[in-house]
């Protein structure tokens, strides 16, 4: 699967991107990708290539997905993303900005130890 070609959405609340690979002529559909607000990415199947035209000019797209393509039946997955801001990272940092990894480095160890297995990678 290729990755997604962003089209960014300003003033909207809930949705943070868009993109569309529009299908082959003959069954005028294709594969919707829309990541929201909170970094979590989906990709829709079968979406008429108009519908998501349409989408792509509405004035509201949180509105226009809830009521469009939320609540019809396409199909949609989450994709993996490769997030810097994994659960482990997010926790490390809360715990660096309160200094309670300053003198301990058996943490720092186990919570680097947490995010490669994670496949966050060492960062700490």
């Amino acid at each position: 699967m290729d990755k997604p070609n962003w089209t960014e959405v300003e003033g909207s609340s809930n949705i943070a991107a868009i993109d569309y690979t529009a299908g082959s002529p003959e069954t005028d559909l294709g594969t919707l990708y829309v990541r929201f607000s909170s970094g979590a990415e989906y990709r829709y199947l079968n979406v008429p290539n108009q519908l998501a035209e349409d989408f792509f000019e509405s004035e509201s797209k949180g509105k226009f997905f809830h009521a469009n393509i939320r609540r019809a039946d396409f199909s949609g997955s989450k994709l993996q993303t490769e997030d810097p801001d994994s659960e482990v990272e997010l926790l490390a940092k809360q715990a660096e900005d309160l200094g309670m990894l300053d003198d301990d480095e058996d943490a720092k160890a186990d919570l680097a130890l947490a995010a490669e297995e994670e496949g966050a990678g060492e960062k700490f």
